[in-house]
C-alpha cells in the first residue's frame, strides 16, 4: 500500500462517536445513513455540471457543487441553478465557487443540510492534464494530486457511494501504479472500490470518448454488543479493490475475494430485524 493510502487509513482509527439516536420509523434510519427518497448528490470539480445533470436525470437531488473556474461556474449557474426546475429540482443546489483545497468538508455538509453519512453520492472529475495522453503526462504535475481532495471529502463526509471520472491515461500512468494508488486511497477510508474503462459511444453519445470511471461503495458494519444499543459503524474498515480483468492480467494481480455480508454479524439475521431492533432500543452511531 502506498504512503498516501496508509495516511488516509488512519481516518478509520480516528472515527468519531456521533451519539445515541432514537428512531420511530425505518425511513428515519435509512435517511440517517444516506438512503433517502429522493437520493442526494454532491459534486466536486463540478465543471459545467455534467455529473449533476446525469444524477438529476437519474432521480437524485443535487445539493452542492464545488467549482473554482469562473466560466464553468457561470455556465453551471445559468443552467442548474437559475433554471433548476427544468432539471427536476424544486430548489437549486448551492454553488461554491472556491478552490476545493480551501473548502472544509463541514462547509459542504452545512451547505447541503446533511450530517456525516447522510449524503447518498459524491461525484467528481479531478483535473486530468497530468494523466492525459494528449498532454506531456508529467508525473510530478501538481494537478495529479488534486484527486486527494476528493478522497479527503469522501472519507470525512462518508456518502453511501462515490463516482470519480478521469481520462484513460490514468490506468497506464506509472505503469499502472497511479491507478492502484488512487484505488488504495479511496478504499483505505472504508469503501469497496471498482473501476472500468468505458466509451461514451456505447451509451448513446455520437462520439468515441473513453473515460475511466471509478466507483466506491461504503463499508457499513452493524455491531450487536451483549449489552447496550446496536452499534452502526459507517465506512468502518478498509474496503476491497476490484480491478478489471485486463488490468489484473497486465500487472499480474490476483482476483479479489468475493465480498460478503459476514461483517454485519449473524444477529439480527435480516435488515428488517435490524431496523426493528434499532427502533426499539436506539442506535449508537
Amino acid at each position: 500500500m502506498s504512503d498516501n493510502a496508509a495516511a488516509t487509513g488512519s481516518l478509520l482509527e480516528d472515527s468519531q462517536f456521533l451519539g445515541t439516536q432514537q428512531y420511530e420509523e425505518p425511513s428515519e434510519i435509512q435517511a440517517r445513513i444516506g438512503y433517502t427518497d429522493p437520493p442526494t448528490h454532491v459534486s466536486l470539480f463540478s465543471g459545467i455540471g455534467g455529473f449533476d445533470l446525469g444524477f438529476s436525470r437519474a432521480g437524485f437531488k443535487n445539493l452542492v457543487a464545488v467549482e473554482e473556474n469562473q466560466e464553468a461556474a457561470d455556465t453551471y449557474r445559468a443552467n442548474l441553478v437559475n433554471d433548476c426546475e427544468s432539471y427536476g429540482q424544486d430548489e437549486p443546489p448551492v454553488l461554491m465557487e472556491r478552490d476545493i483545497q480551501k473548502v472544509a468538508t463541514w462547509e459542504i455538509l452545512e451547505a447541503a443540510g446533511k450530517g456525516v453519512g447522510e449524503i447518498t453520492a459524491i461525484s467528481g472529475g479531478p483535473p486530468c492534464q497530468g494523466f492525459s495522453h494528449i498532454g506531456k503526462r508529467e508525473e510530478d504535475d501538481p494537478r495529479n494530486e488534486l484527486y486527494l481532495e476528493m478522497v479527503r471529502i469522501v472519507h470525512q463526509a462518508k456518502p453511501v457511494f462515490f463516482v470519480m471520472e478521469n481520462v484513460p491515461g490514468l490506468a497506464t500512468m506509472k505503469d499502472g501504479k497511479a491507478m492502484m494508488e488512487v484505488c488504495e486511497n479511496f478504499a483505505a477510508g472504508g469503501y469497496h472500490v471498482t473501476w472500468e474503462k468505458v466509451d461514451a459511444a456505447d451509451y448513446g453519445v455520437p462520439q468515441h470518448r473513453e473515460r475511466v470511471i471509478i466507483l466506491g461503495k461504503r463499508v457499513d458494519v452493524m455491531g450487536m454488543p451483549e449489552q447496550g444499543n446496536p452499534q452502526l459503524h459507517i465506512g468502518a474498515k478498509p474496503g476491497q479493490i476490484e480491478h478489471p480483468e485486463f488490468f489484473r492480467e497486465r500487472h499480474d494481480l490476483n482476483e479479489p475475494d468475493q465480498a460478503t455480508l459476514d461483517a454485519f454479524g449473524d444477529d439480527p439475521e435480516t435488515l428488517d430485524e435490524m431496523i426493528e431492533q434499532i427502533i426499539q432500543e436506539g442506535m449508537t452511531a
